[in-house]
């Protein structure tokens, strides 16, 4: 069961709806020094923030807290895939199996942990499947009508 934070994150469009962001309660990181992190111990200091919120997992949950509501890849965003320097982009991810979507959305040793996103990791957030944060779109309420005059 997933449990989500609802912050003051909240955003207005032209269309009418409100996207509620929030932070997965569940998710779990590796800091640099090996212990556990989630996104209440990030939130309670913004130095935390400025050194893991650029990390694709950590922003996409913990997406209230990186203020990352959007939760959407960055455009544009393209890198070369490394065995035959082939032009990507976050949609070639997007349909991609589950290992190759791993592989190039980790970095190195890091695919088994998933602990270090690779640089295609931090910028196609939504397509590596790190947008876990709780975004929710809810239907606007009714207009208010007029008062009787």
């Amino acid at each position: 069961m997933k449990f989500f934070t609802v912050a003051s994150c909240i955003a207005l469009s032209f269309v009418p709806s409100v996207i509620a962001c929030g932070d997965d309660l569940d998710f779990t990181f590796d800091r640099f020094n090996g212990l556990p992190g989630n996104c209440t111990w990030l939130a309670e200091k913004e130095v935390r923030q400025t050194k893991f919120c650029g990390r694709g997992n950590v922003k996409g949950a913990c997406q209230a807290t990186c203020n990352f509501c959007s939760c959407e890849d960055t455009k544009p965003y393209s890198f070369n895939r490394p065995d035959n320097n082939v032009p990507r982009d976050c949609p070639w991810i997007a349909d991609e199996s589950k290992p190759i979507r791993k592989r190039f959305c980790y970095e190195g040793s890091e695919i088994v942990s998933g602990a270090a996103t690779s640089e295609a990791g931090n910028n196609c957030v939504r397509s590596c499947g790190f947008c876990t944060g709780g975004t929710v779109t809810k239907p606007p309420t009714k207009a208010p009508t007029k008062a009787p005059t």
